[in-house]
């Protein structure tokens, strides 16, 4: 079966992966005292530690145990096993890929780096092709409308991701080799040391694949790529590293600092450009204390440098430049035992800058824009009275573009039976276009390139979920439906970015666990009904009541695990993807698609591990994104085929 299948899914194969979802692990924000790795306590969800009896938003957290034992090489083959996760890739490793919560543009969830806002301000994507999985700690995924607690872009959710970090006392390292198909390697080691009142973090890693051709020509186009060029190899390279410092200032108070880099460069096809050099560099300050009996407060302070240099055939052709820096105060605790506040202010300045070049002249590419400042203020009220929990936020938020905006959320809990709990939420959020959107210069002969004109987009959300949790038997189901005004959107032939009247995106999400002795079986199932719900009247020709781009209607993920003796395990991996298309006028289809991963690790000695895996296992053909929209004939970007991959580990610890 290939990427241009245009069978729909059998109702009965969604249903039997429906039977079984995915497990939620939950954890403690790293920063705040001995919480580390717990698996009762989520932070993103409300910026304060939580148990998990009290979250009202859908979440998940990958621990680094589960990092490992997934055994993969990017951040976006972790998050597609999640519910309400989708991803679109133009070629492999290294290259573009977009990130999709709940339906929602891949601009419009918010990707967090230690608490710092990541990605490009040009662009609006967050970066997270680039993102070295060995420099993790752990992941923290929460659903829903988030722009009470984060601001813009927090509309589908909000994604934070901790390097590695932790105020333990003693000496550990790890280091770890990996080689497979397509000439991948992945070296990477890593080290801490704790003594007295300060501890240290140190990791670096370097990645490098020869990749594949990312993109082919179309079928009885002849050889080369699907731009005219020879065919080859894409490859891509990546050097990164993380530095934590930590010190317990006093009882209760304590200050950290991180600096994180990853840099390389990644070859792709293309007319304008065929590779790219980045540098991502994420540096923050926190400082945390107790001030009162039951009150704490929080202050950070961050900048993330997203640089980009393009290259056609090895010359300089542009360079973009992003500087974000960001500040927040925080204050939480409890007013009574009952109910306990969150309540902060949060700055952001944006500022871009680049380049073109020509004939050996450089010359700058004049925004009409170049810096925007962002400042907020947020207060959220969450109640625990015996079985039921609330919550109630309100934020406003002044942007000296767009001006002033206000986001709304509430939510209710209620634990019944023991064994059960019903959950249900409703907020509001927004984004503000990018700078690309609005202020890319555009150029004689050609269709203009922004828009100036866009309006931010608004959403209204509402959810509805049910849990039950016993010995051997955890599972949930939620549902939501999100309002979109003014989505941002681009048609062809043209691309000139547009506001749609309005969209509205429905979706079902199941998942659940199930343990017994050494087996475990985990899952999810999701279905969404994303679509164009603009009025005929004003809805782009031949767009009303259409999906929206590169959203499947189904998808799925199963996993069966056994634990054999001699601390040995075997893990079955399926994922299925539903059809899509990759235009707003449903023109050109993306098929889909079923793959096979199949798992397996032992611990051979004291501190090694060894682990081995084969993804794709069936061989699957497959694609997840156009490169060229020319029905009936168009091209398409490669997906990895059958992969095999190699890993072996080693920890010491001085404990």
């Amino acid at each position: 079966m290939t990427g241009l299948a245009t069978a729909r899914p059998r109702a009965a194969f969604s249903i039997v992966f429906a039977a079984i979802g995915a497990a939620t692990l939950v954890g403690a924000w790293p920063r705040r005292a001995g919480a580390q790795d717990r698996p009762d306590v989520l932070v993103t969800a409300s910026r304060e530690p939580q148990s998990l009896d009290q979250v009202l938003w859908s979440s998940d957290i990958l621990t680094h145990q589960d990092i490992q034992a997934s055994q993969a090489l990017s951040v976006e083959d972790l998050l597609a096993e999640l519910p309400g996760v989708q991803i679109d890739n133009t070629g492999g490793l290294g290259k573009q890929s977009s990130l999709f919560v709940r339906g929602m543009n891949a601009d419009q969830t918010l990707l967090l780096v230690n608490g710092v806002r990541v990605g490009s301000a040009t662009n609006g994507l967050p970066p997270i092709e680039l993102i070295p999985v060995d420099q993790i700690q752990r992941i923290e995924v929460v659903r829903g409308p988030l722009s009470t607690l984060y601001g813009s872009s927090a509309m589908g959710g909000v994604i934070q991701i901790f390097t590695r970090d932790g105020a333990r006392r003693g000496f550990s390292a790890d280091a770890s080799v990996s080689g497979g198909t397509y000439s991948t390697f992945d070296e990477s080691l890593s080290a801490h040391a704790g003594f007295g009142r300060v501890w240290l973090d140190a990791s670096g890693e370097a990645l490098h694949t020869a990749g594949f051709e990312a993109c082919s020509a179309p079928p009885g186009s002849g050889p080369g790529d699907c731009f005219g060029g020879p065919p080859n190899h894409d490859g891509y390279l990546n050097r990164s590293g993380s530095v934590t410092a930590g010190i317990r200032l006093a009882p209760g108070w304590t200050a950290t600092a991180d600096s994180f880099l990853t840099s390389g460069h990644t070859d792709y096809d293309g007319t304008y450009s065929d590779s790219t050099q980045f540098l991502e560099r994420v540096t923050s300050a926190h400082l945390d204390g107790s001030f009162a009996h039951g009150w704490s407060v929080h202050i950070t302070g961050g900048r993330d440098v997203d640089d980009a240099n393009d290259f056609l055939a090895a010359a300089p052709v542009d360079r973009y430049e992003t500087r974000r820096d960001t500040a927040s105060l925080q204050v939480d605790g409890h007013i009574v035992p009952a109910l306990s506040l969150v309540a902060g202010s949060d700055w952001e300045g944006e500022r871009i800058g680049a380049t073109q070049t020509s004939g050996g002249f450089v010359s700058p590419i004049a925004f009409a824009r170049s810096t925007r400042n962002t400042t907020g203020s947020f207060l959220e009220l969450h109640g625990s009275t015996g079985p039921v929990t609330e919550v109630l936020g309100a934020r406003y938020e002044h942007n000296t573009q767009f001006g002033d905006h206000a986001t709304y959320d509430a939510g209710a809990g209620w634990r019944f039976a023991r064994h059960w709990r019903l959950t249900a939420t409703w907020g509001t959020a927004f984004h503000a276009p990018t700078f690309n959107d609005l202020y890319y210069p555009s150029y004689p002969g050609f269709p203009p390139s922004s828009n100036p004109n866009l309006l931010p987009e608004t959403s209204r959300s509402v959810e509805i979920g049910i849990a039950g949790d016993w010995n051997t038997l955890s599972w949930s189901l939620h549902a939501y439906q999100t309002d979109v005004s003014h989505l941002i959107t681009y048609a062809p032939p043209d691309y000139t970015p547009y506001n749609l009247a309005a969209a509205r995106i429905r979706g079902l999400e199941l998942r659940g666990v199930w343990r017994r002795g050494p087996w475990t079986l985990s899952g999810q199932a999701t279905a969404l009904d994303p679509r164009d719900h603009s009025p005929a009247a004003v809805a782009a020709a031949g767009t009303a009541g259409n999906l929206l781009p590169r959203r499947a209607q189904s998808s799925a993920f199963l996993q069966v695990h056994r634990r054999l003796p001699g601390r040995v395990g075997l893990s079955l991996r399926g994922r299925w993807e539903g059809r899509r298309y990759d235009d707003l006028a449903n023109t050109v289809p993306l098929g889909g698609y079923f793959l096979l991963d199949i798992l397996a690790d032992a611990r051979i000695s004291r501190g090694w591990s060894v682990a081995g895996r084969i993804t794709n296992a069936l061989g699957r053909t497959y694609y997840t994104a156009a490169a060229i929209d020319n029905p009936p004939v168009s091209a398409y970007y490669n997906q990895p085929g059958r992969q095999f991959d190699l890993t072996v580990r080693y920890h010491f610890s001085s404990k």
